[in-house]
């Protein structure tokens, strides 16, 4: 011990210039760590907002495709019930409320088969027969179209979605006829949207 002090007291300059060496050293590591520190917080800022769009996009576009591949499903379903004059006897809130007995039947097994539970959303159209002739018979065709109004289920892609509207539409013919007849009718189509893709079918 004595000769280190000895030894520093002899080379005095050499031992200042280790501790400024030292300090100098120790500020550059503390400067370093500070300037990573602040890289990090500006990368994860970056990466956050490509991170919330990925993750609210799989939520909303994930949650629409579901719906619109139930919306077609229902579209089918009903259709082929009423190609064979299968009607059933769902009831739900249709717009106007002035539609009943099986028109409203059918409409409403629409509304149950989309999946969707909620009738505020879609609108269902039904046409009987085409260009040659309106008549509910056997060999004549039966139209079901359905309209769905898209919406964003995180809220974070509303711009985009909301206001849109997916449609649907199958025609069948008909095979067996209910005696109680059916007839041509619509539900009111959703706002800024209208029937025009629901066009009566030529003759089969």
């Amino acid at each position: 011990m004595g000769m280190m002090r000895a030894s520093c007291v002899s080379a005095i300059g050499s031992c200042r210039v280790q501790e400024s060496r030292r300090v100098v050293s120790l500020a550059g590591s503390l400067s370093r760590l500070r300037g990573s520190g602040g890289q990090s917080l500006v990368e994860f800022a970056m990466v956050v907002p490509v991170l919330l769009l990925i993750v609210f996009g799989i939520i909303d576009f994930g949650s629409v495709y579901t719906n619109v591949i139930g919306v077609r499903q229902g579209v089918g379903v009903t259709a082929r019930e009423a190609a064979v004059g299968q009607f059933g006897s769902a009831t739900c809130s249709l717009t106007p409320s002035t539609i009943t007995g099986d028109d409203k039947y059918l409409m409403c097994l629409a509304h149950s088969e989309d999946g969707l539970n909620n009738d505020a959303t879609s609108r269902v159209d039904i046409i009987v027969g085409n260009t040659g002739s309106s008549a509910y018979a056997v060999a004549s065709q039966v139209s079901i179209c359905e309209e769905y109004a898209l919406s964003s289920a995180s809220g974070f892609f509303s711009w985009l979605l909301n206001g849109d509207v997916a449609t649907s539409a199958t025609t069948v013919e008909v095979a067996t006829v209910n005696s109680s007849g059916l007839t041509s009718v619509s539900e009111t189509a959703l706002s800024g949207s209208s029937w025009s893709f629901c066009a009566t079918p030529a003759p089969a």
